[in-house]
């Protein structure tokens, strides 16, 4: 035998030396205190591993990799405390595996193995059971006499029954236990904790600001309407009026050719602004036509996206016209033309999601609309200036600005404590929110502002107040169905229904809701993988139905932009989770050993740690 065993080395080195192929394959021992380990340099598909009785047997159908691999654990120095000997055979039959089989010092040497996707190597951990050492030597052991029992029957003495108690904090005073989940295995889910049991908490939501006009089909003469002129008799009056028609027509090109001439013969005067605010809307008006006329007018992008035709017209002309409109709000004494100019370059502004330019924009309507008394746009550019400053967090200036009088005076109520819930929340002090809505709660008329009643939800979830919270999430959906926060509100309502350990049929559905019903991507994408979690990681008698619904983790292309933070922690513990329960722990451990979870937080690391030594 062991001629044999020569003869093959032997054969193996002439092969590589005759051949001159280098592989780029290698094998590193280390030795710890308590494992050995071996680190080989192998596509996954080149190796099979098992352990039979007393032996590791490592087969390759790769002759080329396996000559290389053999070469190199010859060079190995054997560690006697877990192997005895190392014997190569090649395949009788052609096609048949290369093998490598380990004999094993003892029963008691176990083999840890997994491969790491990332570093394109298997790592192969021989560790003592230490278990197995102990039970040996106990066996060992002579057993002491037993002594001779007095057979005198006892009667045992009645127990009091005792409350299950838990202590709380540093008091030494004991509680009585309302309710504890534990893992009935009769029933036929397992608790939230077994599924996807990360949570987090979500944005306070901005009170929301209608939109002022539609900019897709609307220019600034939506909002001012220029008007005709009473004295014909005068050349100048009467060549205004000339302009004007061609305005109204929308002949731009006989339009700007009587508004030049009219400068040429005139220069600048009075009447500049409004003929700026003609040619400006002509621009507006021009560039609308070309975005929608062509209705399936669309082109190709750098990466092969189908870019619409709206997004390629001359943004050079809607930005020069802008520049004259902006021109306009500087220069004019008419508090009309000057409003409608502003309501137009804020809501262009809010579009581009320029907050900066929006605040500026609505600080100087709100300076106008004081000066001239109008209420209606103090009120609009009181909303936009709050709701800028939310987006840019500027939260102490929020905070200020409510102070104002004026503000006050012409704000609906709930929208100032809409404000201040919201900044309160996005602070996260959550007892201040629930405290203020509890005390103005009975004068709230309905409709209930959506920002009271989704930051106080939430607020109420992160303090576990789960019922309270379940109540305003349902009622939130019910009257703001139409706003993309009502995809979170979906999904937390979800959640304390689960969290309630409410029917499990009830639970399932809501899950399916925040799915279907969802317009936020990233909503839609945690509700599947909680879905997920609750149907496959905590069921514990699977279906074939049941196995489907696993494709949810593969997340849609829309929605894989999404999947960072703590979405992508989420998905590793459901996936990993779901691998435990189908009993594919080599797939668990392959995976686990793949996931950085050195980079998570301590508490997210044990739970992950866990499910490794459930492994």
């Amino acid at each position: 035998m062991m001629k044999l065993e020569f003869k093959l080395l032997t054969f193996f080195f002439l092969i590589i030396a005759i051949s001159g192929k280098s592989f780029a394959q290698s094998v590193v021992q280390k030795t710890n205190k308590s494992f050995l380990r071996w680190s080989i340099s192998a596509q996954k598909q080149d190796l099979k591993i098992k352990k039979q009785n007393k032996s590791v047997i490592i087969q390759s159908l790769n002759p080329e990799f396996f000559e290389a691999f053999s070469a190199n654990i010859t060079r190995l120095k054997r560690n006697t405390n877990y192997h005895s000997d190392f014997k190569f055979t090649a395949p009788k039959v052609p096609g048949s595996p290369y093998s490598l089989e380990i004999p094993l010092k003892d029963d008691t040497i176990e083999l840890f193995s997994f491969y790491k996707q990332d570093e394109g190597k298997y790592i192969f951990d021989f560790w003592v059971n230490q278990d197995l050492v102990s039970t040996k030597a106990a066996s060992k052991k002579v057993l002491p006499k037993i002594a001779k029992l007095n057979t005198k029957k006892l009667v045992p003495k009645k127990k009091e029954k005792k409350e299950p108690t838990v202590s709380f904090g540093p008091s030494k005073k004991q509680n009585k236990i309302i309710g504890v989940i534990s893992d009935n295995k009769k029933e036929a889910y397992r608790d939230f904790r077994y599924g996807s049991s990360f949570l987090w908490d979500y944005s306070a939501q901005v009170p929301p600001l209608e939109e002022d006009i539609s900019l897709k089909v609307k220019g600034p003469d939506f909002l001012y309407e220029v008007k005709d002129r009473d004295y014909l008799d005068d050349k100048k009056e009467a060549h205004m009026q000339l302009s004007i028609n061609f305005y109204k027509k929308q002949d731009w090109g006989l339009m700007t050719r009587s508004i030049n001439l009219y400068e040429e013969k005139y220069g600048t005067d009075t009447n500049k602004n409004l003929n700026d605010f003609m040619k400006a809307v002509s621009m507006i008006k021009n560039s609308i036509r070309s975005s929608v006329t062509p209705k399936y007018a669309s082109k190709v992008g750098p990466e092969g996206e189908v870019i619409p035709a709206e997004n390629f017209t001359n943004k050079g002309i809607r930005a020069a016209a802008k520049n004259i409109l902006s021109n306009i709000s500087e220069s004019s004494n008419d508090y009309k033309l000057s409003q409608s100019v502003l309501r137009y370059l804020i809501q262009d502004s809010r579009n581009q999601e320029d907050y900066i330019q929006t605040l500026n924009y609505a600080k100087k309507l709100y300076v106008k609309a004081s000066e001239d008394f109008d209420d209606d746009m103090i009120i609009y550019s009181s909303r936009v200036i709050l709701n800028s400053l939310a987006h840019l967090k500027q939260l102490d200036k929020i905070k200020n600005f409510l102070e104002n009088k004026a503000v006050k005076r012409v704000l609906p109520a709930q929208e100032g404590l809409a404000y201040i819930f919201y900044v309160n929340l996005k602070e996260d002090k959550t007892q201040q929110v629930i405290g203020d809505y509890t005390a103005n709660e009975r004068s709230l008329a309905n409709p209930i502002h959506p920002a009271i009643l989704f930051n106080t939800a939430e607020a109420f979830f992160r303090e576990a107040k789960y019922e309270k919270a379940m109540r305003l999430y349902d009622k939130y959906l019910t009257a703001y169905s139409y706003f993309t926060e009502s995809s979170q509100a979906r999904l937390r309502l979800a959640q304390t229904y689960d969290l309630l350990n409410k029917p499990t049929a009830e639970v399932l559905k809501l899950y399916k809701d925040a799915i279907n019903k969802s317009s936020d991507l990233s909503i839609r994408f945690e509700a599947k993988v909680r879905y997920v979690g609750l149907r496959v990681a905590r069921k514990r008698e699977l279906s074939e139905s049941d196995i489907e619904t696993i494709a949810f983790l593969d997340a849609a292309e829309s929605e894989k932009k999404y999947i960072t933070g703590k979405m992508k922690q989420l998905l590793w513990l459901t996936r990993l989770r779901v691998f435990i329960v189908q009993g594919k722990y080599s797939d668990a451990i392959s995976y686990l050993s793949t996931l950085p979870i050195e980079t998570l937080r301590p508490v997210e690391q044990r739970t992950f740690q866990a499910d490794g030594a459930e492994i």
